[in-house]
């Protein structure tokens, strides 16, 4: 079983569920092509490519999507951050939703606009209004993650990330947009391709490990803030 799938996705996802997936299907050998963007286009250069999973915000018509999860990008600070305590409570939101525009003149971590997270966050600060002050442009979410934990400046990133991190001193997350943005994690593979029953497993196995993103309240990343 051929996966390729993006590097920090992969590390979130695949020592949780491998082990399931060779209790079930000891013969089955995972191969894992793992990148930081532009993953889904092995589709289209490569037959020995099963199955890409990829958050893909554009999806093709010439290929298959098959839904396995959602989860929310939040803004991600660290707790003595200034803008920590201005998030507030709004309907439909687990986080204290911020107000990008709050962020004007702050320095942001940033992802490149070919991978989805960065696509999304700079839409998001455009709409708010906002030209962030770059301080390090990466493709690398853990060392986004860490530097805003770290206090040196604001990311974005997808909440499961973040929940597979260790910290010493762990981030706090708000939630951004109207009221939230949400990303969609795809299977996509090609039309016609044959799906085998041990495939349609992993990818039930991934579904399974997307169901607790949804269940972060009471985490250490929700800041205190008043309702």
């Amino acid at each position: 079983l051929s996966v390729a799938i993006p590097l920090m996705r992969g590390s979130c996802i695949i020592p949780d569920i491998l082990p399931r997936f060779y209790q079930k299907y000891p013969q089955v050998e995972v191969a894992l092509l793992e990148e930081a963007h532009s993953i889904e286009q092995h589709l289209f250069s490569s037959r020995d490519i099963d199955l890409v999973i990829y958050n893909d915000t554009s999806p093709s018509k010439n290929l298959i999507h098959e839904e396995l999860g959602r989860e929310e990008v939040v803004l991600v600070m660290a707790k003595n951050h200034a803008l920590a305590r201005r998030g507030v409570w709004r309907d439909g939101c687990r986080f204290p939703w911020m107000d990008l525009s709050l962020a004007a003149g702050e320095r942001f971590v940033m992802h490149p606009l070919e991978q989805t997270t960065g696509k999304l966050s700079a839409q998001l600060l455009g709409l708010a209004g906002v030209a962030p002050n770059l301080l390090l442009r990466t493709r690398n979410s853990d060392v986004a993650i860490r530097l805003a934990a770290n206090g040196v400046a604001l990311a974005f990133a997808p909440e499961s990330y973040i929940r597979k991190i260790h910290f010493e001193e762990p981030p706090v997350c708000f939630s951004i947009g109207a009221p939230k943005t949400e990303t969609t994690l795809f299977a996509i593979y090609q039309k016609g391709r044959y799906i085998p029953s041990y495939t349609r497993y992993f990818l039930q196995l991934v579904r399974d490990a997307m169901q607790p993103a949804s269940q972060m309240d009471g985490s250490p990343f929700i800041p205190d803030v008043k309702a």
